[in-house]
């Protein structure tokens, strides 16, 4: 379950902010793929972590949100995460093309630049990992 490889990743970056974007049936369905168990041996993991091969992280810098309703823009599908505004406005500067109707959530990792593994095989086809993008931490928090 646990690769001691994974542990040793440090994608640490201030500044800069990892997305996923994801389409959940339900809000208790995204909360159980983000939620933290801990194994016997101490260890801290959930099925997002596992999926993307990370090792731990600070619970505090990451973002999840998913709407009921299905968002129209990218304003809004970011609309409760913070820094939204200098996030969609980086998003919008990129080369990145998002169709926003197969999406009604997002996952947000701050501080973090994710560096995808070369061998990575999705298990869960409905969480996409869009990117890594400037936020301004100075910036309005929503």
């Amino acid at each position: 379950m646990f690769y001691q490889e994974d542990y040793e990743k440090d994608f640490e970056a201030s500044g800069k902010v990892s997305i996923w974007a994801c389409k959940f049936d339900s809000e208790k369905a995204l909360k159980a793929y983000m939620k933290e168990k801990q194994t016997r041996d101490d260890d801290i993991y959930s099925d997002f972590y596992l999926e993307f091969r990370m090792g731990f992280l600070d619970y505090d810098l990451i973002d999840f949100i998913i709407h009921e309703d299905q968002p129209s823009s990218l304003e809004e599908l970011f609309a409760q995460v913070s820094y939204s505004k200098t996030i969609v406005e980086n998003i919008k500067k990129s080369s990145l093309t998002l169709d926003i109707n197969k999406y009604n959530s997002v996952i947000c990792v701050f501080d973090y630049d994710f560096i995808p593994d070369t061998d990575y095989v999705r298990k869960n086809k409905n969480v996409d990992y869009i990117g890594s993008f400037d936020y301004d931490q100075n910036s309005e928090k929503i």
